[in-house]
């Protein structure tokens, strides 16, 4: 769960010091090929919110259905509507990484 996670990344200083990089980022962020399960990374989320970021890419994986995709689209809004940041999504597919 998101709370064992925290604390296994507390305990190391790598995973730690890119925690409090999260917390301390500004301006944009991008999402990339990671689902950001609200039971599992929580911590990640509000990291998120918490962060000074101001707009948030979200790459959706480009083989999704349409549904699939208005359905991430929905969860993830609901799980960053806390920020105040503006959030966009990108077929992952046009991005360079989404091809590897």
């Amino acid at each position: 769960c998101s709370s064992g996670k925290l604390s296994r990344i507390r305990g190391n200083s790598y995973l730690s010091f890119c925690y409090e990089a999260l917390l301390g980022a500004t301006g944009g962020l991008v999402i990339f090929g990671h689902s950001l399960n609200k039971d599992y990374d929580g911590h990640v989320l509000e990291a998120i919110i918490n962060s000074g970021v101001s707009n948030i890419y979200i790459g959706v994986y480009s083989d999704l259905k349409k549904h699939e995709k208005c359905g991430l689209a929905h969860q993830m809004m609901s799980y960053l509507n806390k920020s105040d940041a503006k959030i966009e999504f990108f077929e992952s597919a046009s991005h360079p990484l989404g091809n590897l």
